[in-house]
């Protein structure tokens, strides 16, 4: 790919109330490229919770100090968002831009410098805290009470919903009452796009990449940009610096280790055992800290080959902070912070605290920061308002689960309805069971009664009468050989005659014998024998 060199610095702002969701200018042109033209999959994948220090704008203070060309006193509600702003833009973004612009920068790598240069400016002051683990050779705060990243998860939780103000990907970064603090590693990271040397070095005065006029051009420390923040760029090369001396690891090449199955190699070696990101949190493996607080929550996407198998990259989105900076003033400094909020772990002697921020990603502008957070007893509910359309199917895997669910409400009540016809089926097939069981009884009785049958009353004799007319029967041979009945009627009289005439019926000359009424006659007999 052909290096550009004319890459403009991002200008941001923070929200006046609420939190604000800052986004780091590699992460719009890496998802857009992965997903437009190497037709790659991209989620947002995990997250880092954060506890941002104290910082200050002032020179000697034990704070951490964010240097800053403007002055925001009159105007400004809350003038620790603009110093935490300015220094954001004109160092972060900055160095990602000049990086970006450097010669041979490659654009298609997987992996972009974000992170590497966030945590170059974050941990500036912290670099003591930072120790080698020998057993696996990736670093780790040794301060836990004050160290900046507090936990490691997993994003699992995201829907999708529309509205009059746009289309929104919503994402549930969800931390259960049940994690607690847990251990956090580093990893060095060295590439061609960032290394010793392939930057512009030493400058902590550089003018940002994107004047926007000629007064800034002159470097006017007076102007300000058109989202109110001095657009002058701080940023330095610290090869000089080291967070460990005997290995001599500059402070710019530092990522969070979140690759899963490293990690369960890094607490095996420490006879530690993980098998899911939940047991960061919540097993063995975690520190002896039931409850910790966080201000802030770095976000992360991952980038995964066309199949969605193949993991090529995680890097960081955006940071979020969660709400406004307050102040306080000490020996004459001024002090900012970003308020808390306080974790705590379910135990046997205390009720945990759960939260499940929600971010809405939408198609606006990367830069404007727009967030909402409410907050109740029990959770914390985040929404922000400030992605491009580069992750216009990153919630593919949702829509195919909520049609699948669909799908099987529908079967289920397609069942419902089946099942309620083969009942109606079966309750008449039970009808007509019951129908033909009672012809066949009634028949059945008809032949055990032969009064019913041969019409006649109580009042005859009914065995002699049987007898009489069974005795008349004579058996006979036609003309063609065929066995023939025939009823010699001559010596039957009186109520004998009745029911002999009631049996038999004439046809074409020939006289033929109801066969039901015989069998009558003859079971009348055999009941008298």
């Amino acid at each position: 790919m052909a290096n550009r060199k004319n890459l403009k610095t991002p200008f941001i702002k923070p929200r006046k109330q609420g939190g604000t969701f800052y986004t780091f200018g590699s992460a719009s042109e890496d998802i857009g490229l992965n997903i437009n033209q190497n037709n790659n999959i991209v989620e947002l994948s995990h997250y880092a919770l954060l506890n941002i220090p104290d910082f200050t704008y002032a020179s000697g203070s034990a704070y951490w100090r964010i240097p800053n060309k403007s002055s925001y006193t009159s105007g400004y509600s809350n003038p620790g968002d603009y110093v935490f702003a300015e220094g954001f833009e004109n160092y972060v973004l900055n160095m990602e831009t000049i990086l970006r612009n450097t010669e041979g920068y490659n654009f298609s790598s997987p992996h972009t410098v974000s992170e590497r240069v966030f945590f170059k400016w974050l941990l500036k002051t912290r670099e003591s805290n930072l120790v080698k683990d020998n057993n696996t050779g990736y670093y780790y705060d040794n301060n836990n009470t004050n160290c900046i990243v507090k936990a490691i998860g997993k994003i699992s939780a995201t829907s999708h919903r529309s509205d009059d103000s746009g289309v929104y990907n919503e994402t549930f970064v969800q931390i259960p009452s049940s994690y607690s603090q847990s251990y956090v590693y580093f990893k060095k990271v060295y590439d061609e796009n960032y290394r010793p040397g392939n930057y512009q070095s030493s400058n902590t005065d550089g003018k940002l990449e994107n004047v926007i006029d000629a007064d800034l051009s002159a470097q006017d420390s007076s102007k300000l940009a058109c989202n109110g923040i001095s657009a002058f760029g701080s940023y330095d090369n610290e090869t000089s610096k080291a967070y460990d001396a005997s290995a001599n690891v500059p402070s710019h090449f530092f990522e969070i280790l979140l690759d899963l199955d490293e990690l369960k190699k890094v607490y095996a070696s420490n006879n530690k055992s993980i098998s899911t990101y939940d047991d960061l949190c919540t097993k063995a493996a975690v520190l002896n800290k039931t409850s910790f607080t966080f201000n802030a929550i770095l976000v992360y996407y991952s980038v995964y080959d066309s199949t969605g198998k193949t993991l090529l990259s995680t890097n960081p989105y955006g940071v979020y902070i969660l709400d406004n900076a307050t102040s306080r003033v000490e020996s004459g400094i001024v002090t900012y912070k970003f308020p808390t909020v306080t974790k705590k772990q379910t135990t046997n002697t205390q009720t945990g605290t759960s939260f499940s921020f929600r971010i809405n990603i939408k198609t606006s502008s990367a830069y404007s920061g727009d967030v909402t957070v409410t907050d109740d007893s029990t959770a914390s509910y985040t929404a922000a308002e400030d992605f491009t359309g580069a992750l216009k199917n990153l919630n593919t895997a949702v829509t195919a689960l909520r049609s699948n669910i669909q799908t099987m409400a529908k079967i289920a009540n397609d069942n419902k309805e089946i099942k309620a016809l083969a009942v109606d089926a079966i309750n008449k097939v039970n009808d007509i069971q019951s129908t033909v069981d009672s012809i066949k009884h009634n028949q059945v009785e008809a032949l055990y009664t032969p009064e019913k049958t041969l019409g006649i009353y109580d009042s005859f004799d009914l065995s002699a009468i049987a007898g009489d007319i069974i005795n008349a029967f004579e058996v006979k041979y036609n003309s063609n050989g065929e066995i023939a009945a025939d009823l010699d009627s001559t010596n039957i009289t009186g109520s004998a005659k009745v029911v002999a005439d009631g049996i038999s019926k004439d046809f074409n000359n020939v006289t033929h014998y109801d066969l039901v009424k015989v069998v009558s006659l003859i079971l009348a007999k055999l009941k008298t024998l």
